[in-house]
């Protein structure tokens, strides 16, 4: 008999352990109170009950207790019971809203949320925020007052950086970047309470200085295109001005001569060559003329047409480049022979050796006296040679010497 007390003390036993463990799941679920006082009271009868069966197993006379054949269900039930009751309030707890699953829901939030009353005290901080308000204060916030004085000057040694810019944003040791926000809560069951976030914004704060860098270098990039743009712009203002200055060195000052020529010499037999020669240099006073292009055999035209013959010794490159500067230099020697050496001739004499074609130009004119200063039109030549990848020298003794050393391959556009 006593072994058989023995066994039903050790199954009610583990039946009492299974009906507190319901009781203990009840109160952390906060289940109703009516549940929690019975199971209460169903885990002290089954305690009762153990003690008087495990007393008799030993051979005390505990008075009259049921026999054992009913003990056994009941110990069965009760832990059958115990672990069905544990199973369907858990479902019920993963169903329903509770003080514990809106805290655990929000300390699983990547933001920090704060919610004080209408005293300033934090009623409720969530994982996050509390980490953050730590970081701030070197506490966890018990006020709105304490957090937002710690926003306002963070604390030293905190290292937590305030960020310029509007909202307010701050940099924490991490790296990360947040920003707070506080707002009245609008129910009125809620009236007022308030609401402070914290929400990280650091990809979009690095996004936002990646964009302005970008906006500088572009900036950067935008004003050396415009300083450029003015420069070229210069260059071409430039060039244009060069360009009338050899057009009026050229073409009217070799028209002047001509005339000048026309009017010393008188009238001769070739009237037409004359009437010609005054069209020309007529046209380019009234700027009515034809241009002439920069071609070796109008050059020599208008050379001839000022009484100045020129001579070429060997041949004329096929490069526009080339051509146009052997001819402007061959105008220049031209106008030159007649207004200061009072020559007739001009020799050019054109060779090319290594890619590079030279051309050389002399007059049967005086000597200079000495050095050559260039005036616009030798200037003017010079800076047109050097600009399409050339050299220009001239030389005075023995006698006039103009140099052109000149590539003969077209450069690159």
């Amino acid at each position: 008999m006593n072994e058989r007390y023995r066994v039903l003390a050790e199954l009610l036993f583990f039946a009492s352990a299974a009906q507190l463990a319901l009781c203990l799941f009840r109160v952390f679920c906060r289940s109703k109170r009516a549940w929690r006082l019975t199971d209460g009271a169903g885990f002290l009868a089954l305690l009762l009950l153990t003690s008087l069966v495990s007393a008799a197993s030993v051979g005390e006379r505990c008075g009259a207790l049921p026999s054992p054949p009913f003990l056994l269900p009941l110990a069965v039930l009760v832990t059958a019971r115990a672990f069905a009751e544990m199973r369907r309030a858990y479902r019920a707890s993963r169903e329903t809203l509770s003080p514990s699953s809106v805290k655990q829901a929000l300390d699983n939030l990547n933001s920090g949320v704060l919610f004080a009353d209408g005293m300033g005290r934090a009623i409720l901080v969530n994982h996050t925020m509390g980490r953050l308000a730590e970081a701030l204060t070197g506490s966890y916030p018990q006020t709105l007052d304490e957090l937002e004085n710690a926003l306002a000057s963070p604390r030293g040694g905190s290292g937590v950086e305030r960020l310029s810019g509007s909202p307010a944003l701050y940099r924490f040791p991490d790296g990360r970047v947040w920003r707070f926000r506080t707002v009245p809560l609008t129910d009125a069951a809620m009236a007022g309470y308030t609401q402070t976030t914290a929400q990280d914004m650091t990809e979009l704060y690095e996004a936002n200085a990646r964009l302005e860098r970008e906006n500088e270098a572009l900036r950067e990039a935008i004003g050396k295109t415009r300083r450029m743009m003015d420069r070229i712009a210069d260059r071409i203002r430039e060039q244009e001005t060069l360009n009338l200055k050899m057009r009026i060195h050229n073409d009217i000052g070799a028209s002047l001569i001509a005339l000048t020529e026309m009017a010393r010499g008188g009238a001769r037999d070739d009237f037409d060559r004359q009437l010609e020669t005054l069209r020309f240099a007529v046209g380019c006073f009234s700027r009515r003329g034809e241009t002439v292009p920069d071609a070796f055999a109008d050059v020599s035209r208008q050379a001839a047409e000022m009484g100045v013959a020129l001579k070429l010794e060997g041949y004329i490159p096929q490069n526009q480049t080339v051509e146009r500067l052997i001819a402007a230099a061959a105008r220049e020697c031209a106008t030159n022979c007649v207004r200061h050496a009072k020559g007739g001739t001009v020799a050019v004499r054109v060779s090319e050796r290594g890619g590079v074609c030279t051309a050389e130009f002399t007059n049967d004119g005086r000597p200079p006296e000495g050095p050559i200063a260039e005036g616009d039109g030798l200037s003017a030549l010079r800076r047109s040679v050097e600009r399409a990848g050339g050299e220009m020298r001239v030389s005075h003794a023995p006698r006039f010497l103009l140099i052109l050393n000149m590539p003969e391959k077209e450069p690159e556009p």
